[in-house]
Formats: structure tokens, C-alpha cells, sequence
């Protein structure tokens, strides 16, 4: 189980724009798999972080 994050994001479009360009690239199934979890355990996506798929 993952803490408590230390620093609240107020700024979600920098943020995201901060992770495009760190790179970070999601198959199809990567996706698809996520949604499903995120459907099935009731979270939100950002809840998902650090799932392995």
C-alpha cells in the first residue's frame, strides 16, 4: 500500500505535461488493463499508480 503523497498537485495540466516529457509510453493493453482494474476495484486512476501490469 502506497503512503500519502507529500507535495498535493494543484497544477494537474503541468503535471501531466511534466510526465510526457519524462516519456513515459502505455501499450493498448496497458491501458485496457488499467481501466478494467480502475472499473472492478472502484478507484480512480491515479489510484493505480505504481500498479505493475
Amino acid at each position: 500500500m502506497m503512503g500519502k503523497a507529500k507535495h498535493k498537485i494543484s497544477n494537474w495540466k503541468e503535471y501531466n505535461q511534466a510526465l510526457v516529457n519524462l516519456g513515459f509510453v502505455f501499450s493498448d493493453t496497458g491501458i485496457d488493463t488499467a481501466l478494467m482494474v480502475k472499473c472492478i476495484f472502484k478507484r480512480p486512476l491515479c489510484g493505480l499508480e505504481g500498479f505493475s501490469i
